[in-house]
């Protein structure tokens, strides 16, 4: 195989040369000529730079791997692990890409899981894998023949938090092996990432929804100690900010990224940049500068699934290896669960009934004391033999709890024995009033005289009530208390009648004065009513609703005629008016609307009547186009009697009262 070559150069002495350079150079230097890839070994640590350096996600290899400043799903635990706490869902992303060799493959597995409390948890695994590797025998290392693998494997934990003002900071433990199946051989070790997101609130333009990151890899690096040779991965910050970039309702997105990489301990250092354009969160195109080389991409979303595709290398020298061609990255991401916006409006919800079902609680309780107590209350008083009061209290403590059966019970004794208490009181009064009537017979019938009397005052009803203590007062004579009482109630009584028919009948002369006749027309009717009018009075009175009476329908028939005018129904107009006039022959509005009802009913076009009449008609429609209505009107009413069924005239004259009426 080609890519063997460059490990076949590599050749040491059995014994003395393995001791001296260790496996660690052997296997690097088989790793390096297997994946053709320029990853530079260090001079002054010692260490390489790890193939996990091609990164993770699709998305971010078409962006030109620039992605440290905007996070959008699981692979942000590689490139930053602060972005994990901006992800709004729970998260799991795939990732694939082939390697430039049969069978070698380099994948990543990520899960992001947000909470609302206390940040969001990670763990992401990223694994290369160079397949089956056929080894050439050399006579100076007789054990690195016949068939062999190799891996390596990162797993990774992080967490982050989203701290006030905007700062989100998150970290990573990291944990390395390497595995080489020729001999039997792993190495191990443990390193930490840091990131920072700042997406400061810089209201709308420009900056809205800017962002930056910066992210160290290999804060603490890695050591993977092969035989006697340690090997650290360098250290590597990337810096980089990014902004959206909305169009139209805002569905559309242009997402623009640049990124710094610095490389430490003479690792590589590159400017990268990006973007890609959303079309309604549907489709996505993408592309990328890695710092060395173009790429690009592409990805589709549907509901919770995303896929996405790069076309990309790594750097151009990787194309310069046997003329490897670009290669291709896919992944799929998959949303899980809620959002943590419905995820707090659910906490919320619950809250909220959490609250109610307290208040219910509360309420229960505070039932229950209430019910005690009114249950306590009834027994005490029912063990009194005050059953009206003991019935007050069942009666409570059940609409507490309507379905409580002992309160129903309890509520049913208090009653029979409060009706049986009734019962004999009823009796003992009928057994007082007849012997009170077999010894005053007259004095219980004034009495209930009074008493009648007494309703019908409360219900309003004077004259009844007077005539009730009258009947009582003929019967009084023997009972001079209760014929002074008597007649007490019968004066004031009759004074407040008095009182209250004049009342009536100044209010009603008040309504007429008002011009509210109809008003005035029932007030005097109810004053007719009541009876306590003199013969005078009642004729007086009579006489003067049927001419109010009059006064309306007069004025019903005129509102009519004016409607009928309006409309321009000119017969029904003359209709109503001439009905006007058989009641009030002198009204002067009901004969002018007749006159212009039937000139209307008549009118043709035709020549004016004299030349005089043509011109004053000319000057009033000059007043009327200038604007001076009235003017104009007042000349068309003056020629409309020497010609009074020219339509000409009379339009004209219609055509000034309505500009008059719209001013």
């Amino acid at each position: 195989m080609k890519y063997m070559q460059v490990a076949a150069g590599v050749r040491v002495k059995a014994n003395a040369g393995v001791e001296r350079l260790g496996w660690g150079v052997v296997l690097l230097a088989l790793m390096l000529g297997m994946m053709g890839l320029p990853l530079k070994a260090q001079a002054q640590s010692g260490g390489v730079e790890s193939i996990f350096a091609l990164g993770a996600g699709a998305r971010s290899m078409g962006l030109g791997s620039a992605t440290v400043a905007m996070p959008v799903d699981a692979t942000t635990l590689y490139w930053n692990p602060a972005g994990l706490d901006l992800l709004q869902r729970k998260n799991m992303a795939l990732f694939y890409a082939p390697l430039p060799m049969p069978d070698a493959k380099y994948n990543f597995l990520g899960y992001a899981h947000p909470s609302l409390r206390v940040g969001t948890f990670g763990i992401g695994w990223i694994h290369a894998d160079a397949g089956e590797i056929e080894l050439r025998p050399d006579p100076d290392l007789p054990i690195m023949t016949g068939v062999s693998t190799y891996s390596q494997d990162e797993i990774l934990i992080s967490y982050a938090k989203e701290f006030p003002f905007a700062l989100a900071v998150g970290a990573s433990i990291k944990y390395e092996r390497q595995a080489f199946s020729a001999i039997d051989l792993s190495a191990s070790g443990v390193g930490f990432d840091l990131g920072l997101i700042y997406r400061p609130q810089l209201g709308e333009g420009v900056w809205q929804d800017f962002s930056v990151g910066v992210a160290v890899q290999n804060l603490i690096e890695p050591r993977l100690k092969l035989d006697n040779q340690t090997d650290a991965f360098p250290r590597t910050i990337r810096a980089g900010i990014a902004k959206p970039v909305r169009f139209g309702a805002g569905t559309d997105v242009m997402n623009l990224f640049f990124n710094f990489k610095a490389g430490v301990k003479g690792a590589s250092s590159r400017m990268q940049f990006g973007s890609e354009y959303i079309y309604q969160e549907r489709a996505t195109v993408r592309l990328g500068f890695n710092g060395e080389d173009l790429s690009y991409g592409a990805g589709v979303m549907y509901q919770n699934f995303a896929i996405d595709y790069a076309w990309a290398n790594y750097s151009k020298d990787s194309k310069s290896v046997d003329g490897l061609p670009m290669q291709h990255r896919v992944s799929i991401t998959m949303q899980l669960g809620k959002t943590k916006t419905e995820l707090l409006e659910a906490e919320r919800r619950k809250q909220q009934e959490r609250e109610e079902n307290q208040v219910k609680r509360q309420l229960h309780l505070q039932n229950q004391a209430d019910f005690a107590k009114a249950m306590e209350d009834g027994n005490e008083y029912f063990k009194r033999g005050d059953f009206y009061q003991a019935l007050l209290r069942y009666s409570g403590a059940s609409r507490i709890f309507p379905g409580d059966e002992d309160a129903r019970v309890w509520v049913g004794k208090a009653q029979d024995k409060y009706d049986e208490e009734q019962r004999r009181r009823e009796e003992e009064l009928k057994r007082i009033s007849a012997a009170r009537k077999a010894r005053e017979v007259d004095s219980l019938f004034v009495e209930a005289q009074i008493n009648n009397g007494m309703r019908y005052l409360e219900a309003g009803d004077f004259r009844e009530a007077v005539r009730e203590w009258q009947t009582g007062a003929n019967r009084a004579a023997n009972y001079p208390r209760l014929q002074v009482r008597l007649q007490e109630l019968i004066s004031k009584t009759q004074s407040e009648l008095g009182n209250r028919i004049t009342d009536l009948l100044k209010r009603a002369r008040s309504m007429e004065a008002q011009g509210r006749v109809s008003e005035a027309v029932e007030l005097y009717n109810r004053a007719l009513s009541d009876g306590s009018l003199s013969a005078g009075q009642k004729t007086e009175i009579s006489n003067l609703v049927a001419k109010l009476q009059t006064q309306l329908n007069v004025k019903d028939l005129v509102a009519q005629g004016v409607t009928a005018y309006n409309s321009r129904d000119y017969r029904a107009a003359v209709s109503y008016f001439q009905e006007v006039l058989k009641t009030d022959a002198g009204n002067p509005r009901a004969r002018q609307y007749i006159f212009d009802a039937e000139s209307r009913l008549n009118a043709k076009p035709k020549e004016f009547a004299s030349e005089r009449l043509r011109q004053r008609f000319t000057e009033a429609v000059r007043l009327s186009q200038s604007g001076n209505y009235a003017a104009a009107l007042k000349i068309l009413e003056e020629i409309q009697t020497e010609d009074r069924y020219n339509k000409y005239i009379l339009d004209a004259i219609d055509q000034a009262r309505d500009k008059l009426n719209r001013k």
